[in-house]
């Protein structure tokens, strides 16, 4: 069940404890891997996920579980950017 909490802007957001491995990962490894664009950011680098993801984990099937994870995540960030 998610948790709900209240961000600097005063806007709700939900907070998924099982999703935590992927925010960890994308903060601490990938929070500067965009792909730039004339318009700003446009993308995580897909590329770099995975290669930092293939070092934490051997799995591939929780690898990939994992990079999605993260490519969500990044597209609320993306969102965000975007809207301000």
């Amino acid at each position: 069940m998610p948790e709900i909490a209240a961000s600097d802007d005063d806007e709700p957001y939900e907070y998924w404890p099982e999703a935590e491995e992927a925010i960890v990962c994308f903060i601490q490894y990938l929070s500067d891997q965009w792909i730039y664009s004339f318009g700003g950011i446009a993308a995580l680098d897909n590329q770099q996920a995975l290669a930092v993801i293939e070092r934490l984990h051997q799995k591939p099937a929780r690898q990939l579980r994992l990079l999605e994870e993260v490519k969500y995540f990044a597209s609320g960030v993306l969102n965000y950017v975007h809207r301000k």
